[in-house]
């Protein structure tokens, strides 16, 4: 197992802190190597941008 570099482990822990401020539940998971780190990274965006598109439907005006 390759360990993780500081910077890396900092990035993380600055996305744990944004999601855990703005009240969405996660799961933290192991990376496997720079390939699962980028294919992780990209189910994380669509996931976040899929939260932004529901909160947006429940927030304008007549959908409620």
């Amino acid at each position: 197992m390759q360990r993780a570099n500081p910077a890396e482990l900092r990035k993380a822990l600055e996305s744990l802190s944004a999601m855990t401020k703005a009240g969405i539940l996660f799961v933290a998971m192991p990376v496997l190597d720079e390939q699962d780190l980028a294919t992780m990274r990209g189910e994380s965006i669509k996931r976040l941008e899929r939260i932004i598109e529901i909160t947006e439907s429940e927030e304008a005006p007549g959908t409620k």
